[in-house]
């Protein structure tokens, strides 16, 4: 006999911890380099997102879901939000490592430059964008 449906959601849910640590498990155990595998099929990806861009399918299944189902989704799993904090806290810390002497050494000079004017408090808001932005690229200066 087939299992009911309230059977099999039950299964399902009681599972989870096991699946979990086996999902983990298989995660550190592969041999294989997905982000490589990722990099050479981009022109599949492509292909494939078009592909469902252009028959409909995308803009269907984003309906399907809407506005309510995002909210309903986003705020259900609003707890992940800061065990993915934690988990990122080395690779911010490596990051603000070098970016945060940058910033503040943008931020001292442009509190240095003229803000007397509309004009003025403009050139400084670009000034310290471009120089965010050359940073990023490797411009110094």
């Amino acid at each position: 006999m087939a299992k009911s449906l309230q059977q099999t959601v039950s299964n399902w849910q009681t599972k989870a911890g096991g699946a979990q640590q086996a999902f983990v498990d298989g995660v550190q155990n592969t041999t294989v380099d997905p982000t490589a595998r990722a990099v050479a099929n981009a022109a599949g990806a492509l292909a494939g997102y078009s592909a469902a861009i252009q028959s409909g399918l995308w803009a269907r299944k984003l309906q399907a879901v809407g506005k309510q189902g995002w909210m309903d989704a986003t705020v259900a799993k609003a707890a992940n939000y800061s065990v993915g904090v934690q988990a990122g806290v080395p690779k911010y810390t490596n990051a603000m490592t070098t970016w945060l002497p940058i910033i503040d050494s943008v931020a001292a000079t442009a509190r240095n430059m003229d803000g007397s004017s509309l004009g003025a408090r403009l050139a400084r808001a670009n000034y310290v964008a471009t120089q965010l932005y050359n940073r990023k690229r490797g411009i110094s200066g």
